[in-house]
């Protein structure tokens, strides 16, 4: 596949790597895509050309998917995005390993023993997909203990280190309603972010006091009474959009777990017996619609960490120490990321269906094999007649559109 001449460039653009390095990270990522089910070291030995000592000594010694992410989404990605944030839970055993703890699992509903990673990705607004920025462990709650920290200071920092390159690509970052904390928001504020988030549904606000000032000795006059989230305000909520499935609201507030003004996103839905939901930015100037929608467009994180549990073994690391868990969870992210590039970005979009990482899969697991069994029966790919066969037999087994 031509997907070697597309990961070369972005390699190229590293600084210190070395030819082997080079061609260790291409095949990896070309592994990664092939290997259907469980990919472990050996797998990696069986299918690729080193031995099994050689990817380990890799695993450990390290790769910047950060800085490799940063160039392929700036060459693939449109001017407008949003920094998507979302820890991810890995399932994961072993006394030895590095972080490991008792984290929240989405699916399971409950706290259960695994790994936790702050996962961060940029979504792309136009096309509406999300590509992988980098994925940091967390570590133990003894090690954290040990540095000060919460779990949220943590999460937090993650975001703090990739600063000026995040930057770079959007000051928007989106997170769900567990990060609407002030210990989260104003570090990032203070950096130079806009956070938007979502509040609970019984949220404490306080609308504000714009009248004029009396004049009198003592504090100006700041609020004006408690927001009754079950009778708003309507002189000061504004109706911005009126839809067949929702009413949108918009107004600067108080929030007081937050301990600042923030721009309201008020959504009232229809269908549900007007059940609303309540979503903020830190920027007091951002328009409702905008604040509604990037919020919307965080949920494509999910789909990229679905892609990479169910095709590119997210959580299959074999790897315990820090380094091989680090290398193997960014490796299976950015390998979905280089096929939504590769495969469905770089695609006209009238020629664009929906973007399918099991077909993906099915075209490099088919080549794989059947360049084995070429090389085994010494047969040329590239003589013409073998060529129409190969395509025909590398694309069996895919879904049907």
């Amino acid at each position: 596949m031509e997907s070697r001449a597309f990961i070369g460039p972005i390699l190229s653009k590293m600084s210190d790597l070395r030819k082997s390095k080079v061609n260790f990270l291409t095949e990896c990522f070309i592994l990664f895509l092939s290997i259907k089910g469980k990919i472990n070291f050996l797998q990696l030995s069986r299918y690729g050309s080193y031995s099994e000592k050689t990817y380990r000594n890799n695993f450990e010694s390290g790769f910047s998917f950060s800085e490799f992410n940063h160039h392929l989404i700036n060459e693939h990605c449109g001017d407008e995005k949003i920094i998507a944030f979302d820890p991810v839970y890995l399932s994961k055993s072993g006394k030895k390993t590095y972080g490991l703890g008792k984290y929240w699992s989405g699916c399971a509903g409950k706290a259960q023993k695994g790994l936790d990673l702050s996962g961060i990705g940029i979504v792309d607004v136009e096309s509406r997909n999300a590509f992988h920025y980098d994925a940091i462990q967390t570590p133990s709650i003894t090690e954290l203990k040990e540095k000060g920290m919460s779990l949220v200071d943590h999460y937090a920092s993650t975001l703090l280190t990739h600063k000026e390159q995040l930057l770079t690509h959007s000051k928007y970052v989106v997170a769900d309603a567990y990060f609407a904390k002030e210990k989260f928001v104003r570090p990032l504020d203070e950096a130079g972010f806009t956070v938007l988030s979502r509040f609970r549904g019984d949220m404490n606000a306080r609308y504000l006091f714009e009248g004029p000032k009396t004049g009198k000795r003592g504090r100006p006059k700041k609020f004006n009474g408690k927001v009754d989230w079950k009778n708003i305000d309507l002189d000061i909520f504004q109706l911005e959009d009126d839809t067949d499935l929702y009413y949108l609201y918009s107004a600067k507030i108080y929030s007081v777990a937050l301990k600042r003004e923030v721009m309201i996103a008020l959504v009232q839905f229809k269908n549900q017996k007007l059940k609303q939901k309540i979503f903020f930015s830190t920027d007091l100037n951002q328009e409702a619609f905008q604040i509604f929608n990037y919020y919307r467009l965080r949920f494509h994180i999910e789909f990229l960490f679905r892609d990479a549990k169910q095709h590119t073994s997210l959580t299959g690391c074999q790897g315990i120490s820090k380094n091989k868990i680090h290398f193997h969870t960014n490796m299976a992210l950015t390998s979905v990321s280089i096929a939504k590039a590769f495969h469905w970005i770089n695609q006209e979009k009238k020629e664009r269906g929906p973007f399918s990482m099991a077909n993906i899969k099915t075209l490099y697991f088919n080549e794989l094999i059947l360049k084995k069994i070429f090389s085994v029966f010494r047969i040329d790919v590239d003589v013409e007649k073998n060529k129409q066969q190969f395509e025909m037999i590398r694309k069996l087994g895919q879904i049907a559109a």
